[in-house]
């Protein structure tokens, strides 16, 4: 280094200079710039074009009082040649633009407006053209691109129908617990949702048929027991239903063919109880007890007498 001399180091600072300087214009290259602002359209329906060196989609706003539209082009500088220009026509009063944020850089262009409109924005290549229209006081709109839209919202996990004393339960992913909710929102019945429902993953598709086979068909296998009250002038055919953990629980995982209840599956192998009233129920158990009597499951542990 010693051995450079005046010239050397002289040598060194210009290629240090000129490499900043080239890495300054890259930098500026890749980054896009404002370069126009141009008012069309007709007095009642005014539009403005605004220009960048490069596709970038606007965020927009509207503001009041006074009344204008925001637009912001993120990551975009402003073009110094750009000069402020008397742009109106209808009720736009007046167009401006100015660098709202330096880093990152923000661009913001700013429409004013004689009283609230409706608005429309469309991309146009390197180009955004803004559409003024709709009535006054209509809240503000914009369009937006394909990869703007929102995600369409999933599909429900349980889609309950009631036709008269009839169900049907559709229930592709859930758990227990979402198709306990929505029987009762949709039937209006009484259900105690039991600690444990929510881990119990459910995938059916029942009925059409009687509220109660399609609850026999639901709880066959889980591990709960259950009750079912109700009459056929109840949604569904259930007012009611009572459910209680069975100990040492069976499958966990409750499946169902998609295919209307068949007759075999709604006729439960456990005590049926029908009140003198003109309101039945339906009460399970333990699904392999051929017994129609059966004794509760407190009293099986008991010494004989």
């Amino acid at each position: 280094m010693a051995g450079l001399g005046a010239y050397g180091w002289l040598k060194c600072a210009l290629l240090a200079a000129l490499s900043v300087a080239l890495l300054s214009v890259a930098a500026s290259a890749q980054t896009p710039v404002l370069r126009a602002v141009h008012v069309l359209g007709k007095e009642a329906a005014p539009e403005v074009e605004i220009t960048l060196s490069a596709k970038v989609t606007p965020a927009t706003q509207i503001v009041a009082g006074p009344d204008r539209i925001v637009l912001d082009f993120p990551g975009a500088m402003l073009d110094h040649a750009l000069r402020p220009q008397s742009l109106h026509r209808g009720y736009l009063t007046g167009v401006r633009w100015g660098l709202y944020q330096a880093s990152p850089p923000v661009t913001r262009v700013v429409l004013e407006l004689s009283a609230p409109h409706g608005f429309e924005v469309f991309p146009a290549g390197n180009s955004v053209i803004v559409k003024l229209g709709g009535t006054e006081g209509q809240p503000a709109s914009a369009a937006v691109t394909p990869e703007q839209a929102p995600a369409a919202p999933p599909p429900p996990r349980v889609v309950v129908t009631v036709s008269g004393s009839r169900l049907t339960i559709d229930a592709p992913r859930a758990t227990l617990a979402d198709v306990l909710r929505e029987i009762q929102r949709r039937t209006g019945a009484e259900v105690a949702v039991p600690a444990g429902a929510e881990q119990e993953q459910v995938v059916v598709k029942l009925g059409p048929a009687p509220g109660k086979e399609v609850m026999a068909a639901l709880f066959n296998g889980s591990r709960f027991d259950y009750i079912v009250l109700g009459s056929e002038r109840d949604p569904g055919g259930i007012s009611r239903i009572l459910l209680s953990p069975v100990d040492g629980g069976a499958n966990p995982f409750v499946s169902a063919a998609p295919v209307a209840v068949p007759p075999a599956q709604s006729v439960m192998s456990t005590a049926a109880v029908e009140p003198a009233s003109g309101d039945t129920s339906e009460l399970g158990r333990d699904r392999t007890a051929p017994e129609v009597n059966e004794a509760p499951p407190a009293d099986q542990d008991e010494p004989q007498q």
